[in-house]
Formats: C-alpha cells, structure tokens, sequence
C-alpha cells in the first residue's frame, strides 16, 4: 500500500465551527493514557470508541466500536463521515489536534484493530510547516482533504507552526484483515 492516497475532499469549515462550539477536548484521555502512547502531544475529542464497560484489554483491541456520549455535540460531523463512509462500517472516530510546535513521534499501529481497519485523515485546520511522513514520504495535506493513510508502515506528525492542526481520525473496517508479511 503507498503511503498516502487521498481518499476525497469535504469542506471542512462548517465542521470546524461546530467543533469549536463544543470543545470537549481530552474529556477521553485514552489516547494519552495509554503505555508509551505516541499521542501525548495530542489533544482529542473521542467520538466512537470500543465500548468502555468491557475488559480494559478490550477497550484498545475490540473490533466494535460505538457512539460515545459526546458524539451528540457533533451531528454535523457525524452525518458527513457516514455520508463519506457509504458501504464502510465505522470504527473509531477521533478529532486529533495538534498544537503549534508539538509532534507525534514515529510509529506504527498493530494488533488486531489496526489489521481489521484502514485509516483515514480528514483534514480540518493546518498551516504551511505541518507535515505527516510514513516511511519515507513526507506530505503537507491541505484543509479540507482526506487522505488513506498506512498505518501500519512507520508514520510520525509535525506541527512546525504557529497554528493548531486539526484532523478527524476515521478509521473504517477493511472487508479482509490486513495482509502479514
């Protein structure tokens, strides 16, 4: 898989709106609570998440993911990725920024969630020095874009900036497991 294909274009001025009228950043600190997380640098907003009454083990790993509570706050949002998504099951859904002058450093996404899902980029704000490389590709994906990303090849983020970078994390269930090498 290339590192990037972009996937579609959506405006994204409306969301933004509507996501600066409910900013429920971090209520959902899993993606900076988790062991070595990457993402501590990140701000989120967690919309769809696996269920968080079951195992601990299978918050993180379950395939199933469903509504949280502050996806409510988002109808806007929500009916334009599953507009976007047609024929595609949803998985997680995560609104990720970035602040001016943060990163996420290299990684890769494994396990069984990250084989069953592709992971997709939709982005909201940027400015000129945000960059996200995988492998040895680096790009600048302008406002209102979309774009497939390979996960599973080591990918990292940079907000050089001096303006917040948003993006809403979409990931969609594959119809086969990713392939292993």
């Amino acid at each position: 898989m290339k590192p990037f294909e972009q996937a579609g274009t959506v405006k994204a001025e409306v969301v933004l709106a509507e996501i600066e009228a409910a900013p429920y950043w971090n209520w959902l600190n899993v993606r900076r609570l988790i062991k070595d997380s990457k993402h501590t640098a990140s701000d989120d907003i967690i919309l769809r998440w696996q269920d968080l009454h079951g195992a601990v083990q299978e918050q993180f790993t379950g395939l199933d993911c469903i509504d949280t509570v502050t996806a409510e706050a988002y109808p806007i949002l929500m009916a334009a990725i599953k507009l976007w998504a047609t024929g595609h099951e949803i998985g997680r859904v995560i609104v990720a920024k970035l602040p001016a002058g943060a990163q996420v450093p290299a990684h890769e996404d494994q396990g069984e969630y990250a084989d069953w899902h592709d992971r997709y980029h939709w982005v909201i704000t940027t400015n000129p020095d945000c960059t996200l490389t995988c492998q040895a590709e680096t790009l600048h994906l302008p406002a209102g874009t979309i774009w497939r990303i390979n996960n599973h090849d080591t990918h990292s983020a940079i907000n050089a900036g001096d303006s917040d970078r948003i993006h809403v994390i979409i990931d969609a269930r594959r119809a086969d497991k990713w392939p292993q090498e």
